[in-house]
Formats: C-alpha cells, structure tokens, sequence
C-alpha cells in the first residue's frame, strides 16, 4: 500500500468522522414578538475541558468578522471542523450528527470548493450574511468528504430559519428544531423518536420565545453521561449578543 494511498484512506477517514459522530446535539431558533431571532444549541459530546471559542475579525479575505467554536484545537475553529458560529452580519449555523449516512441529493450537479473542504465553513462566515446565500452555495458546491451523516441548521436575523441536508432543505420563518435524525427525510413525522426534540418544542410552543425559553430548552434537553453537554451557546442575531 502506497503512502498516498493511505494518506488518501485517513483523509476519508477523518472527514467521515466529523460528519458521522454517535453523539446528540439540539439546536432551536425561533423569532420573538419584537423580531429578534434566536438561536441555541447544545453541543454534546465526551467531555473535554479543551473547547474553544474563536475569533477572526473582518479582513481583505473575509467581509465580515466571526467567532466559532472548536473542539480539541483552536485550528479546529476555522477549518471543517468548525462546531457552529456566528459572524457580524447575524448569520450563524450549527451542525447535528444524524444516525445514518446519506447519498448526496442531486450530487452530480454540485462541484468542488475551489479552496477544498476546509475552506468551506470559513469561508459561508466571513462572506454570507443570509440563509437563502448558504442555501444557494450549498446547491453549487458539496464537501468531496463528510456531510453525509449531519444537517446543518441555520439561521438569519431576517428571520430565515433553515435545514440543510444530504436529502435537501426545510425552510421555516417561525421556529424550527433539530436533533439527530433527519428532517429533510421524515419532515417532522419521525420526531417522537427523540425526547430532546419533543421536549424542545413543547418548551418553545408553550413559552414565549426569548432568552430565558432558549435557556430553558437548553437546560432541558441537556444529556449526561459519557456523551453530555459540554456547552451551550444562545444567540441573539439581531443584537449579535
């Protein structure tokens, strides 16, 4: 077995592991009565005290600022494994790990980043400033590895709230949940599978939608155990608080 031949097997390796993870996630967001958009999210993993929070302010290559988080490494902040993020025009995403691996819907049309998968996330923060721009460069362009086995759920300060996946897009202006199965195939049929998910949309039904109901949905939907929540970030996108 050659050198790149196994270095070309690691590479794939790695990149289904970002993509293909058996650990929970909850993400929500929802608009307020004043139309400030929310969003919040668990981050469930073994815990590990090395989690980053990243900055990178505007720049000649980026036309807006942003933070992320990582895991692991600062570098892991600003390349495909980025763990979710904000940046300065109110456009921030999250990822949830789903529990199998999907073919890439229409596949054939979308083409390589020409700056390769580790490019990808960075460059929708420093550039993007909506969900209907993510939603667009994601029906151009696909990771060559991973997302496969994950959606993202992301979310604007118009209040453009969104699903992307291997199996497509789900679009809400409201509110909208995920957690480890996948929207875009059951279309929010599948979700009594999921305690976090129901929790979560009883506590955002039921309750007004701010930082204290998004506080709540987190604190309720957190897991313990080997895989638990190691953090939880709440946005407002408006206010970029």
């Amino acid at each position: 077995m050659t050198t790149n031949y196994k270095r070309t097997l690691r590479t794939i390796f790695i990149f289904t592991l970002i993509f293909h993870k058996s650990i929970a996630c909850s993400i929500f967001s929802g608009i307020d009565k004043y139309n400030n958009v929310w969003f919040g999210n668990n981050e469930d993993f073994a815990f590990s005290f090395k989690n980053y929070i990243n900055i990178f302010p505007k720049s000649s290559q980026n036309k807006y600022g942003y933070f992320t988080f990582s895991r692991d490494t600062p570098e892991n902040g600003n390349n495909a494994f980025i763990a979710g993020g904000l940046n300065e025009a109110g456009l921030a995403f999250d990822f949830n790990s789903t529990e199998n691996i999907f073919p890439v819907k229409n596949m054939y049309r979308k083409v390589a980043f020409p700056q390769g998968d580790n490019a990808i996330l960075p460059y929708i923060l420093g550039n993007l400033s909506t969900t209907q721009e993510v939603i667009d460069f994601f029906e151009k362009y696909w990771f060559q590895f991973g997302f496969r086995s994950s959606q993202m759920h992301v979310a604007d300060k118009y209040g453009n709230l969104a699903i992307i996946s291997p199996n497509g897009v789900i679009k809400n202006n409201q509110m909208l949940i995920s957690t480890n199965f996948d929207l875009c195939v059951n279309n929010n049929n599948n979700n009594n599978d999921c305690w976090r998910y129901n929790k979560a949309n009883d506590i955002l039904k039921n309750n007004e939608i701010n930082y204290d109901s998004m506080v709540l949905a987190c604190s309720q939907t957190a897991e313990k155990g080997a895989n638990t929540t190691v953090y939880s970030s709440i946005y407002n996108l408006n206010k970029k608080k």
